[in-house]
């Protein structure tokens, strides 16, 4: 089994260190469990911002004790280097990605229906495609975003952060829906987007709200409707963020 030790960045820019073996759910924990450490869960949302990975928990927590002794310039310095280690860039995607796009949509279980290669964002690391999303069009005045996936051995890096914002300013003037779990949708709040009830939904992307919660998958989980409304000010403040974030500043998907 693989262990992993983190550093976490919190609300109050404080640094959490901890420990686990599924780093994937304990941040999940960390942003949304009503239990977990009390530390992080006063301190709410906090950013995934550098890991280690072992393969037996004795050397996870032998590294993990190193971590908490170090003083914060220390600590910040490890984060640095980490992300020297990617190269993550985002661009429209070209005729070129269709095929590494279909791909990761068919391996993550992402959205490829009506799939149209101009639509698309995508992440790269140098020359591997390992995130995408895209924007919809629904009907003349109805856009969904959709399609957002990241490979799993870059997730918790903030990628699909950098996805959502990189897309948001591609449209500056429509209002966006989309459609997620109830469980994802802090997710997508902190990029903007507010839960709307179905009823008050355009007929277009409510028809596609009809369909979606009768699939079988929805039986088990809340399917949620998001909106967001992009106001100059809210654009102004994703492109300042969107240049000071690197690839460390997770969510995700």
């Amino acid at each position: 089994m693989k262990h992993f030790v983190y550093i976490l960045e919190c609300a109050d820019k404080t640094l959490y260190v901890g420990c686990t073996n599924n780093l994937e759910k304990r941040l999940k924990q960390h942003n949304e469990s009503k239990g977990g450490a009390h530390y992080t869960k006063i301190r709410r949302p906090v950013i995934l911002k550098y890991s280690e990975e072992f393969k037996t928990l004795s050397e996870a927590r032998v590294r993990e004790a190193e971590l908490k002794r170090l003083p914060r310039n220390k600590k910040l310095a490890l984060i640095k280097n980490m992300r020297k280690s990617f190269e993550i860039k985002y661009f429209k995607a070209l005729s070129e990605d269709e095929e590494q796009i279909k791909n990761l949509l068919k391996v993550c279980g992402g959205d490829g229906s009506n799939f149209s290669i101009d639509r698309f964002i995508v992440a790269k690391d140098k020359d591997k495609i390992i995130g995408c999303i895209r924007i919809k069009e629904l009907g003349k005045r109805c856009l969904e975003l959709s399609s957002l996936v990241v490979s799993e051995e870059y997730r918790n890096r903030g990628i699909g952060s950098g996805l959502v914002k990189e897309i948001l300013e591609e449209e500056k003037k429509r209002p966006i829906y989309l459609l997620t779990f109830s469980n994802k949708g802090n997710f997508y709040q902190r990029s903007g987007f507010k839960i709307i009830k179905p009823e008050l939904l355009p007929i277009d992307f409510k028809k596609e709200y009809s369909r979606v919660i009768n699939l079988p998958f929805a039986k088990n989980i809340q399917v949620i409707a998001m909106k967001i409304s992009i106001s100059e000010a809210q654009i102004k403040r994703l492109s300042r963020e969107r240049k000071l974030t690197l690839v460390e500043n997770v969510q995700d998907t």
